[in-house]
């Protein structure tokens, strides 16, 4: 990375004036200028109305002709995760060619700087102080789409080509959703104006699994109508957290499971409580995490109450419906998954690249199969499976190929249970295919090399130990 290479993070919802004139004074003064907009893939809601793109679009025009020498990476917020979110700066800025740990960092909130000492102590952070009298950004989104008052932005708050900006976004079908939460909002907090503190909410949040999916619904009503969520709601006020939690469950999901066997599979819990994790003020949830026996049939649901749906979805689809989940709950979900892993594993990347060949089931096994390295064969009544390396493999022959192995270290004990699992699993959470082959002695887990650093990445965050390239 150059020295005079400045990185600013936000999430500039909308970009401000004193943020866009942060990035100008540093391309006026010659340095190469990254900017990475936090809080990526979001669903639009009152917190985060404009996707990346439509930031990017916004800092760009307010820039004109000084955006050319701007480049924008996107990251993930991952509320709970710092070393999650860490790694996620560093594959956006790997996305832009810089490889590098960064050592210059300009943030506009004391959030983002605190959060930056913590997973970048060696860096330089730079607090840009914002102008006195001016709204900050949670205040200016609640002036828009709750007061609905777009009219009175100042021009010290946002730039001409931002108002008018936002003025066109206002028409669009994204934007008539948000005011909708907005005016309930609006009500919602009026009901509670009179309360002689500022209210703390507690809910209660399940997550349910069952083998490779999760239980989610869809709510029914406002904020995030139409949202995936979390079956849940608020605890009433002479119930235990637990009892809330089955309560809530039953009354969204008609869950067909005893009350028995949900005690018997909650596995976890845990009090989610960023204070801005709700748009309804501040909400803190008390979320289990319940692992049902995956040798009974899943269960059937019913939605009911708040909920307009209730669903299995596979966990491994969860990634690309993360535009689509109502606040933290995506987030909520991979805490759970990732933290109930209970093995510590080596693994080592092997060299070379295999390919998975698919040949007619009454194929004789062919000799180039058998040169490499490493060879595993698999005979149905369907197929002769060939995994090999890649290069033996003739042209002809129908082949998945690009993969990179990673051995298990073994051997293992034929006793020990949820080795796969805790390789899988996280490796599904970020949306990662794999291919796995198990023998006498160890697993491999079979990777794409374009998602092998990626893939090193998510293991190492949850405790394994990867080595090799």
């Amino acid at each position: 990375m150059n020295n005079d290479e400045r990185i600013f993070v936000g999430r500039f919802q909308p970009p401000l004036n004193h943020e866009v004139e942060a990035i100008r004074k540093r391309v006026m003064a010659g340095d190469e200028v990254l900017v990475i907009l936090d809080g990526d893939r979001e669903a639009p809601a009152l917190r985060v109305p404009f996707t990346s793109e439509q930031r990017e679009q916004m800092i760009r025009g307010a820039l004109g002709e000084d955006a050319r020498r701007v480049r924008f990476a996107r990251a993930r917020e991952r509320r709970y995760d710092d070393a999650a979110w860490r790694m996620g700066l560093l594959e956006g800025l790997a996305a832009l060619g810089v490889h590098e740990a960064p050592t210059l960092f300009e943030v506009f909130s004391e959030r983002f700087e605190e959060r930056l000492h913590r997973v970048f102590p060696e860096a330089h952070i730079d607090l840009v102080q914002e102008p006195a009298g001016c709204l900050q950004g949670h205040e200016l989104r609640y002036q828009i789409f709750v007061d609905q008052r777009a009219e009175w932005i100042q021009d010290i708050q946002i730039s001409a080509f931002v108002r008018d900006w936002i003025y066109g976004f206002l028409s669009t079908e994204q934007a008539q959703e948000i005011l909708k939460d907005g005016e309930y909002i609006r009500t919602y907090k009026k009901e509670w104006a009179n309360t002689p503190y500022p209210p703390v909410f507690v809910t209660v949040d399940t997550v349910v699994r069952h083998g490779a999916e999760v239980l989610l619904i869809r709510r029914n009503g406002s904020p995030g109508k139409g949202r995936l969520a979390l079956p849940g709601g608020f605890l009433d006020q002479h119930e235990w957290t637990l009892d809330g939690m089955l309560r809530e469950l039953q009354e969204e999901t008609q869950l067909s499971v005893d009350r028995s066997k949900l005690l018997e599979a909650v596995r976890a819990s845990r009090v989610f409580d960023h204070p801005w994790r709700s748009v309804r003020g501040r909400t803190i949830t008390n979320a289990f995490y319940l692992d049902l026996d995956s040798s009974v049939a899943r269960p059937a649901v019913q939605a009911s109450d708040d909920a307009a749906q209730a669903l299995w979805i596979k966990i491994s689809e969860l990634r690309n419906l993360e535009h689509e989940f109502f606040e933290d709950h995506l987030e909520i979900i991979e805490y759970f998954i990732r933290n109930q892993l209970k093995l510590s594993l080596e693994l080592e990347v092997q060299p070379g690249r295999l390919s998975v060949c698919r040949l007619n089931a009454s194929s004789e096994l062919p000799d180039w199969a058998t040169k490499g390295g490493f060879c595993s064969v698999t005979r149905t009544a369907d197929e002769l499976s060939i995994v090999c390396a890649e290069a033996l493999v003739p042209g002809a022959v129908r082949a998945e190929t690009g993969w990179v192995s990673l051995k298990v270290k073994g051997p293992l004990d034929f006793s020990l249970t949820g080795v796969m699992a805790a390789l899988v699993d996280p490796l599904a959470i970020e949306a990662i295919s794999v291919f796995t082959i198990s023998t006498f002695d160890t697993d491999y887990v079979l990777i794409k090399q374009d998602r092998l650093e990626q893939a090193i990445g998510c293991l190492r965050r949850v405790g394994h130990r990867v080595v090799g390239s």
